[in-house]
C-alpha cells in the first residue's frame, strides 16, 4: 500500500509533553506554551463515548468533547497487553491515558482519531486548522 496513516484509516494521537511545549516558548516562540496551545488541542477533541466510559474522571477532564476530530482508545489484546506487561517489568507504568498530565510518562492502549462517515483525516485537520485560525483575507 502506499500512502501515510490516513490510508490505513487510522493515525495515532498523542499531545505533546507540557515541559516541551513550554521549553518551546523560552526558546524564543512566543505563544507555543503549553497553556497557550492546551485550549485549542481539547477544542479540536471529541472523545468518543466508549473511550469515556473507561477513562477516570480526573483524566476526561483533560479531554474536549465537541470538537472535529473523534478521538478513540485501541482495544488492549493479545500483543498489546503483553507489550504493556513489558513495559511495567523495566519500570514504565502502565496508564490509563497517555494524552494526561500523569500519563505523559506513561504506557498505555494507544489514543487514535476515529474516522467518521465521509471526512478523512486530512478534513478533520484542515477543517480545525481553518476554523481555529483568524480569517486571513
Amino acid at each position: 500500500m502506499l500512502g501515510g496513516c490516513s490510508a490505513i484509516n487510522a493515525m495515532i494521537h498523542k499531545k505533546g509533553a507540557p515541559a516541551d511545549f513550554d521549553e518551546w516558548e523560552k526558546l524564543g516562540n512566543k505563544g507555543w506554551a503549553n497553556n497557550d496551545v492546551k485550549p485549542y488541542m481539547t477544542k479540536a477533541e471529541n472523545l468518543n463515548i466508549k473511550a469515556r466510559m473507561k477513562l477516570p474522571k480526573e483524566d476526561m477532564e483533560q479531554h474536549g468533547f465537541n470538537g472535529p476530530c473523534e478521538i478513540g482508545y485501541t482495544h488492549s489484546t493479545g500483543a498489546m497487553v503483553d507489550f504493556l506487561d513489558a513495559c511495567e517489568e523495566v519500570d514504565i507504568r502502565k496508564v490509563a491515558d497517555v494524552n494526561t498530565v500523569k500519563g505523559i510518562d506513561g504506557t498505555g492502549p494507544l489514543s487514535f482519531y476515529r474516522l467518521q462517515r465521509s471526512a478523512t483525516l486530512c478534513d478533520c485537520g484542515l477543517s480545525e486548522t481553518r476554523r481555529l485560525q483568524p480569517d486571513r483575507t
